[in-house]
């Protein structure tokens, strides 16, 4: 039987099945796995849906979840917000907050050793369009992470002077919106 199938190879490692970017972001190869009777359950809880947030694609994402892949609060999101993709990452980012209800701001939590909300994770991934979008979706600008920074707080940390100059001009507008 197919059930205890584990990918395998150098670059996927531990051998969870779909859990690594090897397998994920293939949807052909998913669904091979899924009718061959594997499970997207197996790994950490939500590890394949993170996974897939960070590489994959919504339709993959998908069908993980009918088939029972386990999804908790931000963690996909942070993923998604987090990967070194930038722009191709828009898609995914789009449905988890337009088609799944995610919140663009969800708690800070420790979420695989991420500290902040996704517009966190955005900045340090270097992502200016993924900040762009999420400033567009709402983020809070002045919510601080669990360390006591602001998204332009962080940025300010970062080597990224585009994301700094971006969130300058954000902040400095909302800012003035509030007053």
């Amino acid at each position: 039987m197919y059930s205890d199938l584990a990918v395998q190879s150098s670059s996927c490692w531990p051998p969870y099945f779909l859990h690594y970017r090897c397998v994920v972001k293939d949807e052909t190869v998913v669904q091979w796995f899924l009718a061959h009777g594997a499970s997207p359950k197996l790994g950490p809880p939500g590890s394949v849906l993170n996974a897939t947030a960070s590489i994959g694609t919504p339709a993959t994402f998908q069908l993980l979840l009918r088939q029972g892949a386990s999804l908790s609060r931000g963690d996909a999101f942070r993923s998604a917000a987090g990967s070194p993709e930038d722009a191709g990452r828009i898609p995914m980012l789009t449905y988890l907050i337009d088609v799944l209800g995610l919140e663009v701001d969800p708690p800070d939590e420790n979420v695989n050793g991420q500290i902040g909300t996704p517009i966190h994770s955005a900045i340090r991934s270097g992502g200016l369009e993924k900040v762009k979008f999420l400033v567009w979706k709402g983020a809070n600008l002045q919510r601080r992470n669990r360390m006591g920074f602001t998204p332009l707080e962080v940025a300010e940390k970062t080597l990224f002077m585009q994301i700094r100059a971006f969130l300058s001009n954000a902040s400095r507008t909302a800012n003035g919106r509030k007053s």
